[in-house]
């Protein structure tokens, strides 16, 4: 039994009841070493009963290595794999190194792990334990915390175990259990029973150092100075360290006490993570000991060997002891002991972690097997992983140039997993390496290429295109040289992923808010460059160097919320590299282009102006991309036609084979709205969703999201905008993009605004407006000012309307496209209060951008708004020519919106019969779509006309609505309309098959149907 964990207990019993019952759950506890997580860990395995269980335990050496956790936890359940959609199951063998040619896709490796998880359980419940889950690799945390705030109805219960004030394990949104010490009865009760009867003085002293820790209970006593302690001896001396430390001692104490050959053997086994008795058996015999040095070390109770032959230690302090405390040389030789063990071929990572750790110097041959390690975790996405392999990998660098080079790498890995404070210090350390180089290369006069071998990533690739492990030919003549090269032309840049990369981006092209580099995209290789291509990059390169160290400080600023300390940066980094790799420069002018974004319509220009005056080689992939920025949006670009959206994208697919940087594909949909071609856009990123969604990259996913959600509101397709636009903040939420949180609540905002939800609106516009960061302006705040402005205007506080709209008109906001599309709705305001004037320079934009577009839809606002500001002679024929210039099938809202006014007009000016008309078309628009303060304002204008009305009738509502389906039920069920599987629809809403299972079971009698069959005739239109 535990004692003192009734609270505790129940929890966990609560959690294995909703498992049983289907409901799926996870919970972390936290606390001290030793305050009993282990033990709550075990009872509630013991508590499972008929639950099939999956666990592993984080160990501190294999943190650098990614996925070995989570392989680790999911060995018993592979046999599903191959049951997984076919994203998920190739993510997951990239994942675990199974298959060369995938990329393993961070949200696919999460979402595979949920379908595992299910797929194991079977129909019945499971549970899922992690002990020292703070010990995980980052990519198998973020793997597994992503499924865990994906369960829903799968019954699975996951518990993790979190050691405070070691290792890393962050949980955002999963709920937590806090260990605190025993009460002091319990305390009593657990040394009475566990620890025999020592001596009252000896019980009350070990009661006094344990503070209720009951590890500390429990080993204290059988510690060597417990009765010195007691009797008041030598104990001060160890009594004010800490207590981890002490119970270390303890442990350290009792392995003393074994005869040299079990020592040795358990200090190999503490510095082996795997516990595999094979390594371990030849790990030993280089050392001279075997398996028959093992019995003493069980019968002192400080290991076992698991049901799956696994030899384990006690506790994780045991290992540490153990390690921790050892003579350099014995740990030195463990490690080397392993290194010789490892098998180069099947497992080479742990081989070159393990001769780092033997390492007594800098090491080449180390340096370079690290590097392999750390590439091979880049293409897995375990960024972090391969930062701290290239960082240590530059510590034991003997070779000035691989040591740079590393150094970047370490840098950029950093970035790409959001260590800010790592990514800066490595970029520093670089730049100052390098610039230490040049002086001596320019002292000593060397001009020869130096002759050490250096082990860097070819330029313009990713690693897996380069010779294996991301090693790279020798032969270079500086640091800064090869450096220099690293960011040749093809490259994404300074420090910036290749096209394609892993580390790809989900860029916005600057258009409703940007983004730094997201690691979301398939790691494919670009095309190797010439040699004399390459070269180019080398014609200065401490310029290369410093460009990519300021690229990484710009990502870091961006992160930061320092927008335009990040602007500076980047604008820096492209001056830097725009004589030696125009390329790389306009890659660099393309990222402030999102950055100018922030700040505003000038800072746009200005980074516009310099990408125009950029010479780039017309085989560059960025050019089309680049053309197609200054002729959209560039200086001047107002006085030429737009380009087309449907065209730049085919350009740009077909210059590079139809291998384009997505990046650049996503940016043109941001582009494209900005220029009103609405439905090029949507479709565009209706395509690359699909895409996204079926071989990775979903870092763009939740920003195309954005962008369809934006253009179904503007075509007046709100529930599909609410679809989609939730769909994309689940999926924000789940992989911790605040920029799109803010974004996308936003969007959904501005559809509460428009059916009146005062209070969703604000709860949404709050959640909007949270997400800036330092003092920068939250990304979402332009939508969210639009929407809280649209709420006061059906809501009839025009004054407040007014006030909110205005915002949208300061120089830092009137560039984005929500303010471009809320004039119509500022002039609205403005001329019912009396004051057309303040609309007066926003119209005029207006105008001048509607006009370039081409967009009859946008010639129907122009003329709509001119009926609102002209004399009353004139009004009339700006009013139908704005009906005349609206789709009747298209953007039915504004249609509408026109309508009410034209109507309000004749009604107005006495011409009631004829106003009937517009305000009725107007009454059922609104009603249909559920814009109720407009379906209102249209009810109380038709009965001022004389009509006959029915006050407050029922608002003509969607068949899901009227069911009272959920926003998932409706997406769900509107799939399951098409024909799709329960399998498929979890595939592409990234869920698992039994929640979809699930929300069709609660849809059907919501719907009054018994089958899916019976779905297609209610939506057919789906």
């Amino acid at each position: 039994m535990l004692y003192g964990r009734d609270t505790e207990t129940a929890a966990l019993e609560e959690l294995l009841a909703g498992a049983r019952a289907g409901r799926s759950g996870a919970l972390v506890v936290r606390g001290d070493a030793g305050i009993g997580k282990t033990a709550l860990l075990e009872q509630t395995v013991a508590a499972a009963g008929d639950l099939a269980v999956v666990r592993s335990s984080g160990v501190e050496f294999e943190a650098e290595l990614p996925y070995a956790g989570l392989q680790l936890l999911l060995r018993r359940a592979m046999g599903s794999l191959d049951a997984l959609p076919v994203p998920q199951r190739r993510a997951l063998r990239a994942a675990f190194g199974l298959e060369a040619d995938a990329a393993s896709e961070p949200m696919f490796v999460g979402l595979a792990v949920l379908s595992l998880l299910s797929d194991h359980a079977g129909e019945g419940p499971l549970l899922c334990v992690v002990d020292d889950a703070q010990w995980l690799d980052r990519a198998s945390t973020d793997a597994l915390v992503f499924a865990a705030r994906r369960l829903d109805a799968e019954g699975v219960a996951m518990v993790f175990a979190v050691r405070d004030g070691a290792g890393s394990f962050t949980a955002p949104g999963l709920p937590e259990l806090r260990l605190g010490p025993l009460p002091e009865d319990a305390a009593r009760a657990l040394l009475a029973d566990r620890g025999g009867a020592p001596a009252d003085t000896v019980r009350t002293r070990v009661l006094s150092e344990a503070r209720g820790n009951p590890l500390a209970l429990l080993e204290l006593p059988l510690g060597p100075s417990a009765d010195a302690r007691g009797a008041g001896g030598s104990a001060a001396a160890d009594g004010g360290l800490p207590l981890t430390t002490r119970l270390q001692m303890a442990f350290h104490g009792q392995v003393s006490h074994l005869p040299p050959g079990t020592q040795t053997l358990l200090l190999v086994a503490a510095a082996d993570h795997t516990g595999d008795p094979d390594i371990l058996v030849r790990a030993a015999a280089v050392l001279g000991v075997g398996v028959d040095d093992l019995p003493p070390a069980e019968e002192a109770n400080l290991v076992y060997v698991d049901d799956e032959d696994m030899l384990r230690f006690r506790h994780p302090l045991v290992r540490a002891a153990i390690h921790q405390r050892a003579a350099l040389p014995d740990r030195l030789a463990a490690h080397r002991a392993l290194a010789e063990a490892a098998d180069p071929v099947r497992d080479p990572d742990h081989r070159a972690w393990h001769l780092a750790a033997a390492a007594t110097g800098p090491d080449e041959a180390v340096a370079t097997a690290l590097q392999r390690t750390a590439g091979r975790a880049r293409e897995r996405s375990g960024h972090a992983a391969a930062s701290a392999a290239y960082e240590r990998a530059a510590r034991l660098s003997t070779d000035p140039v691989a040591r740079v080079e590393r150094l970047l790498l370490a840098a950029e890995s950093a970035s790409e997993a959001g260590d800010i404070p790592r990514a800066r210090t490595f970029a520093d350390q670089a730049t100052r390496a390098a610039e230490t180089e040049a002086e001596a290369a320019a002292v000593g006069g060397d001009a020869e290429p130096s002759s050490a071998p250096t082990a860097r990533a070819e330029p313009g690739t990713s690693p897996r295109a380069s010779t294996p492990g991301g090693q790279a030919p020798a032969g270079s003549t500086s640091a800064v040289d090869a450096a220099g090269r690293s960011a040749s032309p093809g490259s994404s840049g300074p420090g910036g992923p290749a096209p394609g990369d892993p580390a790809s981006t989900a860029d916005t092209g600057g258009v409703g808010g940007p983004v730094p580099p997201h690691p979301s995209g398939p790691g494919r290789p670009a095309p190797t460059e010439s040699a004399s291509t390459a070269a180019r990059g080398a014609a200065n390169p401490l310029s290369a160097v410093r460009g990519r160290a300021l690229y990484v400080r710009a990502l870091a600023d961006f992160w930061e919320g320092d927008f335009g300390a990040a602007h500076q940066l980047l604008l820096e980094a492209a001056n830097l590299l725009a004589e030696a790799d125009s390329a790389a420069a306009a890659r660099m002018l393309v990222q402030a282009t999102h950055t100018a974004w922030y700040l505003g319509d000038d800072e746009v220009a200005g980074t516009l102006g310099r990408l125009a005056a950029l010479e780039l080689p017309p085989w560059a992939p960025i050019r089309p991309v680049a053309e197609f920025l200054v002729r959209a949006i560039g200086p001047g670009s107002a006085a030429a036609g737009p380009p087309d959206v449907a065209e730049a994208a085919a350009v740009s697919r077909a210059a590079r084979g139809g291998r384009v940087d997505p990046r650049d594909l996503v940016m043109l949909c941001g582009v494209g709205l900005a220029l009103g071609q609405d439905a090029a856009a949507y479709d565009l990123a209706t395509t690359l969703a699909a895409e996204s969604r079926e071989s990775g990259g979903v870092g763009r996913l939740t920003t195309l999201m954005f962008f369809r959600a934006e253009a179904e509101l503007f075509d007046g397709r709100l529930d599909e905008a609410v679809a989609t636009a939730s769909e994309g903040l689940r999926i924000s939420r789940d992989t911790g993009q605040r920029q799109w949180v803010s974004q996308l609540s936003s969007a959904l905002a501005h559809v509460a605004a428009l059916r009146g939800d005062e209070d969703e609106c604000r709860r949404l516009v709050d959640e909007a407006l949270a997400g800036g960061a330092g003092t920068a302006m939250a990304p979402g705040a332009p939508w969210a000012y639009w929407s809280q402005g649209l709420l006061e205007l059906g809501l009839g506080r025009t004054q407040f309307a007014l006030d909110r709209l205005s915002l949208l008109t300061e120089p830092t906001v009137r560039h984005h496209i929500s303010a471009t599309r809320g004039v119509p709705d500022l002039v609205e305001a403005a001329v019912r209060l009396g004051v057309p004037e303040r609309a007066d320079e926003p119209v005029a934009g207006f105008e001048a951008w509607a006009a370039r577009s081409g967009q009859d839809w946008a010639r129907a606002l122009v003329a709509r708004c001119r009926a609102l500001r002209a004399k009353d002679a004139d009004a009339e024929a700006y009013f139908i020519e704005a009906l005349a210039l609206h789709d009747p099938h298209r953007r039915v809202l504004e249609s509408a919106r026109t309508a009410l006014l034209y109507g309000e007009w004749l009604r107005r000016a006495r011409r009631k019969s004829e106003a009937r008309g517009h305000l009725r078309a107007a009454l059922e628009t609104f009603e249909r779509l559920g814009a109720r303060p407009w379906a209102d304002r249209a009810r109380s204008e038709l009965g001022a006309s004389g009509a006959s009305v029915t006050v407050g009738q029922d608002t003509v509502r969607s068949v899901a609505d009227e069911a009272g389906l959920t926003p998932q039920e409706s997406q769900i069920v509107r799939l399951a309309a098409l024909g799709l599987t329960n399998r498929d629809i979890a595939a592409q809403l990234f869920l698992s098959p039994r929640t979809v299972g699930h929300h069709l079971y609660k849809a059907y009698p919501k719907l009054g149907v018994v089958s899916r069959g019976e779905l297609a005739a209610l939506f057919p239109d789906t």
